[in-house]
């Protein structure tokens, strides 16, 4: 164990002697305290220097009470560990906080209130194209009930009112869904698609606009916003043995429970064109059809029954136009992440939810009045739906691959409406009043970087630098 302590001490000899052949200042009672560990004890002691170092600077090494330099050398000191005082450190209250913001205040400015007309169903003219108007209070608090679309929603909470740009498909699909007003959905079964097959082209946004104007326009409206959610096996399923088809109970029961918030007003004046009877309830005719809804949202084990009379008593209806709007409508052509007992994948349509869905978009069943809408998302592959891409002709059929002969038997009669990229007009209409000011002290964005932003949106997120004019 001595020649531990001998090796502690040969080290910071050999450090002191360094320092003072190198004529540096040492700080000798930093070194005559330094320490070193004891393995015998397992605990800190100080190590002292022998005489003819420390003399070097007036003092003694580890004999106590001999004097050199005239003055008596330090008695040693207890061993323990080596103490330092904190020192509070002075923060500069303009360096954090609310002061912070003042330091960098350009950068920290409230955005522009900009005053924006509402989005009723007369805005949607040619006139308007490339002008942004806000969804209203009461659409925009509707449509959170079915929720927004996953894409749309992260875009859409940055801005303190959601708003939207009309564009020219815009108009033209609003023509096509006033004109439908009055005419058997059969006859409106409209797939919103891009033949490029590019991302980003609004086909979402798009759909959406068509769903605030059938609930501005007091229409009956079913908005299916995230289809995937009822083919990525995130709801419980039980099969029916009579049927061989399997029912979603809490999925039926959550959308009937949308169906009501969204629509309650109307279906206030919607009377039973006949009577029901689900297992132990009797609903007579003429009775509301509120309460049929209702029985559905108390009970789930019935959910699904309620939906499928509440379908049968909507397509008898005549007095209200009914819009069914499906985002990733192609995850309904496709098969699905369920598994069978056999293990295997099922098919959307063995799904009696989402068959009753396809068979209005197939034409098997139909509003009186009213009209049916999806939308294509290219975004996840693995709902890429061939059987609608034949269908719509966005591909070619391969002879080596089968299809489901089912599921393309709901695509029989369906119109495609191309959807285009956004133009120069309608990428510049969310600009801000300041936003392209040159003014380093009230501009936000220089107006080369304000030209820049308008290629990015118009690229749809990878724009093509070989147009963009520095």
């Amino acid at each position: 164990m001595a020649s531990s302590n001998f090796l502690a001490r040969t080290r910071v000899e050999t450090l002191l002697c360094k320092k003072i052949l190198l004529h540096k200042k040492v700080n000798v009672s930093f070194y005559l305290t330094s320490l070193s560990i004891n393995l015998q004890k397992r605990s800190y002691v100080s190590v002292t220097l022998p005489i003819h170092l420390a003399a070097a600077k007036g003092t003694t090494g580890n004999k106590p009470g001999v004097k050199v330099g005239g003055r008596a050398a330090p008695s040693k000191k207890k061993s323990g560990f080596k103490q330092t005082k904190k020192v509070a450190v002075q923060v500069k209250k303009s360096n954090v906080g609310p002061g912070f913001a003042k330091v960098n205040e350009k950068f920290y400015q409230p955005p522009p209130v900009v005053d924006l007309d509402e989005m009723y169903p007369e805005a949607f003219l040619y006139d308007n194209v490339g002008k942004v108007y806000a969804i209203t209070d009461t659409v925009l608090s509707k449509i959170k009930t079915f929720r927004l679309p996953p894409a749309l929603n992260h875009e859409l909470e940055f801005f303190p009112r959601p708003s939207l740009v009309i564009r020219e498909s815009s108009v033209k699909l609003i023509d096509l869904l006033e004109a439908s007003s009055d005419l058997p959905s059969l006859r409106n079964r409209i797939i919103l698609c891009e033949s490029s097959g590019e991302l980003g082209t609004g086909k979402s946004t798009l759909l959406l606009q068509s769903v605030c104007y059938a609930l501005s326009s007091n229409w009956i409206v079913i908005y299916i916003s995230h289809a995937i959610s009822y083919v990525n096996s995130s709801s419980a399923y039980q099969k029916v043995e009579a049927t061989g088809e399997f029912v979603q109970p809490a999925l039926a029961q959550k959308l009937l429970q949308q169906i009501n918030i969204v629509n309650r007003s109307i279906f206030q004046n919607i009377k039973l064109k006949q009577s029901h009877e689900i297992q132990r309830n009797i609903l007579k005719k003429d009775s509301p059809i509120t309460q049929l809804i209702e029985l559905g949202i108390r009970e789930e084990s019935v959910a699904f029954d309620v939906l499928t009379k509440f379908f049968a008593e909507i397509e008898q209806n005549d007095t209200y136009s009914v819009l069914l709007a499906v985002d990733e409508i192609n995850a309904f052509y496709t098969r699905t992440k369920y598994r069978n007992v056999d293990f295997t994948f099922l098919d959307a349509d063995r799904f009696s939810l989402i068959k009753i869905l396809l068979e209005f978009f197939g034409g098997q069943r139909h509003f009186k009045r009213g009209a049916i809408i999806g939308a294509i998302s290219n975004v996840f592959p693995p709902i890429q739906s061939k059987i609608l891409d034949f269908s719509l002709r966005l591909d070619e059929p391969s002879p080596w691959i089968p299809y489901s002969q089912s599921l393309i038997s709901y695509t029989k009669g369906l119109q495609r409406f191309d959807v285009t990229g956004y133009s120069k007009d309608e990428a510049k209409a969310g600009k801000p009043q300041n936003l392209a000011d040159s003014s380093p002290r009230e501009g936000v964005v220089r107006q080369s970087l304000y030209d820049l932003i308008i290629y990015f949106i118009m690229w749809r997120g990878q724009p093509d630098w070989t147009g963009f004019e520095r």
